[in-house]
């Protein structure tokens, strides 16, 4: 049985949308690899979605143009989907953007907060049209979507605007004790008079490089002129 022309070009229709489809997961892959500068994979992360659903939106538009010349049937069924996909987009982004606007009118929660609940914990680094970026204690970047946190809100963890967030980062050498550093600093932050204690101090490590890893400090003072003081106080931890 030979194949009609028609069915030629559903089939490179079908190959099309699979090798569309396995270019950008590759790209995706890669460029996630590639991207060392934190700032830089999490604009990736937050972008990538859109140029890939407006590739999708193009190539539906330019399929529809196709099949009207050699199959009107095909680019009826194209354009029907294509309708519902776009239907679809527009509830989920009117959605989020209802969702927005309800989470500003029952919050105070700004940029620079230290925010948690039972599934997120960070720090707002950016507040964005559909979603929120929170720094994690990890360094690392998390967007959180509106709609996810509506019903389950994010607590403010300052207790009182007359606190002071202290955050400090210290380089410590691959072979030191992660642990002992830790408990140490942790030790003091607890019981230095200068820190309050409505919230819990935290001491987060991750890879620098080969040689060194990075600790993160963070604790509320109720003095911002102690903040270099207490600086000094943590290096001597890390000079013992």
């Amino acid at each position: 049985m030979e194949l009609s022309p028609s069915y030629f070009k559903i089939i490179a229709f079908v190959l099309l949308i699979a090798i569309i489809l396995i270019s950008l997961k590759i790209v995706n892959f890669f460029a996630k690899r590639f991207l060392k500068n934190q700032q830089f994979r999490s604009f990736w992360n937050r972008y990538f979605g859109g140029l890939e659903l407006f590739i999708w939106l193009v190539f539906g538009l330019l399929s529809i143009e196709y099949f009207i010349v050699y199959n009107k049937i095909i680019a009826i069924i194209i354009a029907v989907i294509f309708t519902l996909i776009l239907f679809i987009l527009v509830y989920y982004y009117f959605k989020e953007v209802l969702v927005r606007i309800f989470f500003k009118l029952t919050t105070d929660i700004k940029m620079g907060d230290e925010v948690k609940n039972d599934e997120f914990e960070g720090k707002i680094t950016h507040i964005g049209s559909n979603q929120l970026i929170i720094e994690r204690t990890d360094g690392s970047e998390q967007g959180i979507p509106y709609s996810k946190i509506i019903f389950n809100p994010l607590i403010k963890q300052s207790p009182s605007p007359y606190l002071h967030r202290f955050e400090g980062i210290f380089i410590a050498p691959v072979q030191s004790d992660r642990n002992s550093i830790q408990k140490q600093l942790i030790s003091l932050l607890q019981s230095d008079l200068r820190v309050s204690g409505a919230v819990e101090p935290k001491v987060s490590f991750y890879d620098l490089n080969e040689l060194n890893y990075q600790i993160k400090v963070i604790a509320f003072l109720f003095n911002p002129a102690d903040t270099e003081p207490l600086r000094e106080s943590l290096k001597t931890v890390l000079s013992e």
